[in-house]
């Protein structure tokens, strides 16, 4: 359910859901209940003021409020945030010519555990020219005086026969994934007037710790699963082809063609080789 509305002081949003789950992770899990409202006050000298609030099933409550000063080049935004603890949050983004460069600072709830937060600050310097572009940047999450760092790249083209992205992510020793590499190239041949074909490819590869250090994780739900049977290295590829119409799309696909369990722990994420036919109807509006 949500609810939209424009007042004399600004713009007000509330949303409200409910589900159901069953996962491998929690075999246990009841009905999930989420609610947040927003207010977003009037603009006031490119100044925008909001408070933000969210509640889920278990009475855990979340308070943001802040102002957000900028325009379509420079954004800056800087909030007083509470969940569990008072903390600052803050965003900087500035665009120039061919680059682009952010730095935030923001709070991550944990899902399966609501008594941690996980404090994410992160760098991200990118530019793009003649089709290209690159990324890099550092990030680290700390909880409860613990570190984890994420060094993350990426590279690519995008034009429009050929499209390719390439990028990598690089964890410290602490956590359990150690790498993760992902690409995809997507082919478009726009030579005929009704129709275009394409076809794309993508591989993914993970690179995980063989071994835990135990004691460094704070203990969660998540954190608890056996970490046992993990496979060190897991290589995944996906290919998919078809043609583009005008309101529709058909493609087939060729999911996990190396045929690898993939998992992360054991009894999770077994998904052999399959093949099937998607038509997507593609709504003119």
């Amino acid at each position: 359910l949500t609810f939209n509305t424009n007042t004399h002081f600004g713009q007000f949003s509330y949303h409200s859901d409910l589900q159901i789950s069953e996962t491998e992770i929690d075999e246990n899990e009841d009905w999930i209940s989420t609610q947040s409202a927003v207010f977003k006050f009037n603009q006031r000298d490119r100044f925008t003021p909001f408070f933000n609030w969210s509640q889920n099933g278990e009475n855990y409550q979340f308070y943001k409020g802040g102002v957000v000063l900028g325009d379509s080049l420079t954004l800056m935004s800087a909030n007083l945030a509470y969940m569990n603890t008072p903390q600052i949050e803050f965003l900087f983004s500035k665009i120039f010519r061919n680059a682009y460069i952010q730095l935030e600072r923001k709070i991550l709830d944990d899902y399966t555990d609501n008594s941690h937060n996980y404090i994410l600050n992160s760098l991200i310097i990118g530019a793009q020219k003649n089709r290209f572009y690159f990324q890099i940047g550092p990030n680290v999450a700390t909880v409860k005086g613990y570190s984890y760092n994420l060094y993350f790249g990426g590279f690519g083209y995008r034009g429009d026969v050929v499209m390719l992205n390439m990028e990598g992510k690089f964890y410290n020793s602490t956590w359990p994934l150690s790498r993760a590499l992902s690409s995809d190239l997507i082919i478009n041949l726009p030579y005929f007037e009704r129709y275009t074909p394409f076809v794309s490819i993508e591989y993914n590869y993970y690179s995980q710790q063989d071994s835990l250090i135990e004691g460094v994780y704070p203990a969660n739900k998540f954190i608890n699963i056996e970490f046992g049977g993990m496979i060190e290295n897991v290589h995944r590829l996906n290919i998919e082809f078809g043609v583009n119409l005008e309101t529709f799309k058909v493609s087939y696909h060729y999911m996990n063609i190396l045929g690898e369990n993939g998992r992360f722990i054991e009894n999770y994420e077994r998904i052999p080789l399959h093949k099937y036919l998607k038509v997507e109807w593609k709504f003119r509006n």
